[in-house]
């Protein structure tokens, strides 16, 4: 299911990369404070199994420029955690499955193509942008206002050859997104959607 984007990210991730740095808006993907708490419900389906989940992640300070991850999951009823010590400010989206790789097909799946597509754009609804390797069409759009536990974001969508693979919703002063839906030339959709957060 996840190999075939992998294609697109050299383009994309150049496309964002042309976007200033400074730009006012714009969503600045596993930037965190080090005090945050995210609350995510998960849904996968595969073939016509749906299964469900949760996914906590909790930072705090480590000291000496260091932030601690605390994480917790649970996925068709099997539970996990792990915590791991970073850089303060950000994350890879390997180091938030720490302790729960069962989860990591889910939250890889939601996360990854976010920092590409979208990281260091402004999102300013109404804009959109393409792409086109290979002869083909991926296009790029934020259509609006969304909101989830409390906490105000941007839509944006993405189509390749006109079909829906990724719809999100982004708020550009949280470093996750606020919810995920993602599917890949119409295999089997992974859901996330944030249900509490405290900053």
């Amino acid at each position: 299911m996840f190999a075939p984007v992998l294609r697109w990210w050299p383009a994309a991730f150049a496309l964002a990369l042309a976007v200033p740095a400074n730009a006012q808006g714009v969503w600045r993907a596993y930037q965190f404070s080090d005090s945050e708490e995210f609350q995510y419900d998960l849904k996968q389906t595969v073939d016509t199994s749906v299964t469900t989940g949760s996914y906590r992640l909790s930072i705090s300070p480590a000291g000496a420029g260091q932030m601690r991850l605390d994480i917790q999951g649970k996925l068709a009823g099997v539970a996990c955690s792990g915590s791991a010590t970073v850089e303060s400010g950000a994350a890879s989206p390997y180091q938030l499955s720490t302790g729960c790789q069962m989860l990591a097909p889910v939250l890889l799946g939601a996360f990854m193509p976010m920092s590409t597509w979208f990281m260091g754009r402004p999102l300013v609804p109404g804009d959109t942008w393409n792409v086109g390797p290979q002869g083909e069409s991926v296009s790029f759009s934020v259509n609006g206002s969304c909101t989830h536990a409390g906490q105000d974001g941007h839509r944006v969508e993405v189509r390749h050859n006109n079909e829906v693979r990724l719809k999100a919703c982004l708020a550009p002063d949280i470093g996750l997104p606020l919810a995920v839906f993602w599917t890949e030339d119409g295999d089997d959709p992974i859901e996330i959607e944030l249900v509490g957060y405290q900053p």
